[in-house]
């Protein structure tokens, strides 16, 4: 498949994902999903404390052209992310650098970690009404 884990034993767990989903939708029974909720089940947080996540497609972005993208993703996988305290979240897609606070489903959660540093930018207000 497009998606694999690797294991720096002391130090984390890294898990690529495949944004691109052909048939437009994405379901429980996916392959993938099914694995990543096997894996993140599987993470012995001793031996590794951090889960780091990285895919293409952001769940969430400033741009115009490409915010809603992986919308169908999101609404499946953020959950999962939450359930199993998926620390960090890397993707990329937009050629433009982003980084926001802790949110899930659009709007701003402190019980999904912490940042080192918060920074509004006037594009994250304009779309902030979404972010309350």
């Amino acid at each position: 498949g497009l998606y694999y884990a690797t294991v720096v034993p002391g130090a984390l767990t890294l898990i690529s994902l495949s944004t691109y989903n052909f048939d437009d939708h994405y379901t429980t029974d996916d392959k993938q999903y099914k694995w990543l909720e096997q894996e993140l089940a599987a993470v012995n947080r001793s031996n590794t404390p951090w889960v780091i996540v990285q895919k293409h497609i952001s769940f969430y972005s400033t741009s115009l052209k490409h915010g809603y993208e992986a919308e169908c993703m999101r609404q499946l996988y953020e959950p999962l992310y939450r359930k199993y305290g998926v620390d960090i979240v890397i993707s990329g897609h937009d050629h433009q650098y982003e980084r926001s606070a802790p949110v899930f489903d659009y709007k701003l959660d402190p019980d999904c970690g912490t940042v080192s540093e918060k920074r509004e930018s006037k594009k994250e207000r304009n779309r902030g009404e979404k972010l309350t």
